[in-house]
C-alpha cells in the first residue's frame, strides 16, 4: 500500500467514513456536502502530509521494510498545486520529527495487524462503514495521531472514529475490548510520542450504533425531501467537540 489511500467504494451506496464521521458534530453541512455528495472534498495540508509520511514510516518500521524516499517524493510532489501544503515545511517536520521516532517508537509493543481495511454493509440501506485502521494489538484497536499540543485523553473526535471501527469490526465478526490512540506531538522543542487507551463498554457500542442509525434518518429524510437539507444538516462552522 502507497502512503495515499484508495477511497473504498460500493455501487449505489454511501459510506460512512470512521476518520471523518466525527466532523458531521463539527459542522453538519460539511460534513453531508463532503462525505454524502462528494463536494467540496478535502484535499490535505501541510500537517495531514506530514502524519500521512510519518504514519507510513511507521508502519515499515513494524513490517522491518525500509523507507521508500521515491514513494515520499512522488507523494508530497502530488500536492504541488494544494496552495495548503508547504513542501520545504513537511521536509523539515517529517525529518525532524521522525528522528525523535526512531527512539520511541522500538519502546512501543509492535501491532498484530496493521492497515487492515474495515467494511459492513448495513443491512437493508443504502449506506455501509468502510475504512483503513491504523493498527490492531490482539483486542486493542489503535490509530496514529500527530497533534501540535499535548493532550491529557483521548480527543472525543478520535475516541468516535475508534468507536465506528470497533462497531463495523463487532458486526464482522471481530471483537476488540480497546482503544488506544498514539499521539505523535510536534513540540518545536520537545516533540514527544504519548499513548492513551480506553476501554470499550456496552454503553459505548450501543451509542455510536444509535448515533449511525440516526444518520440515516438524516440522509434518508433528505434523499426523500432535498429542500430539508438546511433544517437536517444546518452549516454550523463552530465545533462542540475537542
Amino acid at each position: 500500500m502507497g502512503i495515499d489511500y484508495n477511497d473504498i467504494k460500493i455501487d449505489g451506496k454511501s459510506r460512512f467514513s470512521p476518520s471523518g464521521f466525527s466532523s458531521f458534530y463539527e459542522n453538519p453541512q460539511s460534513w453531508y456536502k463532503s462525505n454524502i455528495l462528494k463536494t467540496g472534498t478535502f484535499r490535505g495540508n501541510t500537517a495531514t502530509v506530514v502524519g500521512s509520511i510519518l504514519h507510513k514510516r511507521i508502519e515499515n518500521y513494524w513490517n522491518d521494510t525500509p523507507t521508500n524516499k521515491d514513494e515520499e517524493f512522488d507523494y508530497i510532489d502530488s500536492h504541488k498545486d494544494n496552495a495548503d501544503v508547504d513542501e520545504w515545511k513537511v521536509a523539515d517536520d517529517v525529518e525532524r520529527l521522525w528522528n525523535m521516532l526512531q527512539v520511541e517508537i522500538p519502546a512501543l509493543d509492535r501491532p498484530t495487524n496493521m492497515e487492515e481495511a474495515v467494511i459492513f454493509e448495513i443491512p437493508n440501506t443504502d449506506y455501509f462503514i468502510g475504512g483503513t485502521y491504523d493498527y490492531r494489538r490482539g483486542d486493542i484497536l489503535g490509530d496514529i495521531k500527530t497533534t501540535a499540543t499535548t493532550p491529557k485523553k483521548i480527543k472525543v473526535g478520535h475516541r468516535i472514529q475508534l468507536l465506528l471501527y470497533a462497531l463495523a469490526l463487532k458486526m464482522s465478526g471481530t471483537e476488540v475490548s480497546y482503544i488506544e490512540i498514539t499521539y505523535i506531538v510536534k513540540l518545536k522543542k520537545t516533540p514527544r510520542v504519548i499513548v492513551f487507551k480506553e476501554p470499550i463498554s456496552e454503553q459505548d457500542i450501543e451509542w455510536i450504533k444509535q448515533e449511525v442509525k440516526n444518520m440515516i434518518k438524516r440522509c434518508d429524510m433528505v434523499k426523500a425531501d432535498n429542500e430539508l437539507t438546511d433544517i437536517i444538516f444546518p452549516n454550523n462552522p463552530d465545533s462542540y467537540i475537542n
